[in-house]
């Protein structure tokens, strides 16, 4: 009985399995939502799409299983699961140190089953080794589940911009350097329409100050006039709090830059990187500063009036006469009295 709830189990898993890597070796890119799919479905091995070696495997596991216990197809199936099991973990180890990917997760959940089914299946396959394997399979296969759940669900979200602007700028509200930067930004209307501001909250009153630009813009304000509010700091005592959702989505910006292995603000990224500077402070013969942000080169792509507006705000012309200094920002999770004693330096 247990034999053919598992030999069955099998030939379900496994033909679903094999239409799914197929389709999504024509090109259909079923269950293809995370960054790591689009990197991994042009990825091959002697020119063949990896897609097209999981049909193989699904489709040997299908034909044995249907097989079985004919033509020595027990211990072949038994060697044809352990091998994929084991080439499926080491593939899911690889995602953990790059990219995620939802579809490949699919294929992998498809194989972790099958492979459960086969200890019914094939009741000597019971041992440790085995065990050893799907327990190392199942530690990354949860560490990726989550990666990839983090990925669809915790998107950082842009308070201000376009979410696929060019330019990513991370910032908090009571952060000197930050308020001077989007001060900058702000000033020209080029480089402003191809930003995209994820703020961070460090403390209550920077939620405060968030969930007032929130209530205004929900009311009809000007989200221009609302988001610069932001950064006055004339916030009003009364301001409702965040709902639960605003508060998920404020922190996934936080968790961005956790990733991105950051842990101060102000951050700027755009798609050509150089480093450069995040407030300008002009002083002569300042020589091997230390880079806080990364910004589009001015050799790069892009338009050259974008380079040049991005020149005007935070230099980077070979023609100055002196050079920039950076300006530290503020530590995600430092003292409040940190970013103050920075900003009465500035002022000094």
């Amino acid at each position: 009985m247990a034999k053919g709830i598992g030999r069955w189990s099998i030939i379900a898993l496994s033909l679903a399995g094999a239409i799914f890597s197929l389709l999504n070796a024509f090109g259909l890119d079923i269950a293809c939502v995370t960054q790591g799919c689009k990197i991994y479905s042009d990825y091959s091995l002697f020119g063949i799409s990896f897609y097209y070696f999981g049909f193989a495997a699904f489709t040997g596991i299908f034909i044995l299983a249907l097989v079985y216990p004919r033509f020595f197809s027990s211990a072949l199936l038994a060697v044809v699961i352990v091998s994929a099991l084991i080439i499926d973990t080491a593939f899911l180890i690889y995602q953990y140190l790059y990219w995620p990917c939802a579809s490949c997760m699919v294929v992998a959940l498809l194989l972790g089953l099958i492979a459960l089914a086969a200890l019914l299946m094939l009741p000597w396959l019971r041992s440790w080794f085995y065990y050893g394997i799907l327990l190392l399979w199942f530690f990354f296969f949860v560490i990726v589940g989550f990666a990839v759940a983090k990925e669809l669900y915790l998107e950082p979200w842009a308070l201000y911009g376009q979410p696929d602007a060019p330019v990513q700028v991370f910032v908090s509200p009571d952060c000197p350097a930050c308020r001077e930067l989007v001060r900058q930004i702000a000033s020209d209307s080029n480089v402003l329409r191809q930003s995209a501001f994820y703020v961070i909250s460090k403390d209550d009153s920077e939620r405060e100050a968030i969930a007032y630009y929130l209530q205004q813009i929900r009311s009809g304000i000007n989200d221009h006039e609302a988001f610069m509010e932001i950064f006055a700091g004339n916030t009003p005592e009364d301001v409702p709090p965040m709902n639960l959702t605003d508060r998920i989505r404020v922190a996934s910006n936080t968790m961005a830059l956790a990733r991105m292995g950051k842990a101060s603000v102000p951050l700027v990224i755009a798609p050509t990187v150089v480093p450069v500077e995040v407030v300008r402070e002009v002083q002569p013969e300042v020589t091997d500063p230390e880079p806080d942000a990364f910004l589009p080169s001015p050799s790069g792509g892009g338009s050259s009036t974008f380079n040049q507006s991005m020149q005007s705000i935070w230099g980077g012309s070979s023609e100055r006469s002196g050079s920039v200094d950076f300006q530290q920002g503020c530590a995600l999770f430092g003292a409040p009295e940190d970013c103050d004693q920075e900003e009465n330096n500035q002022q000094q």
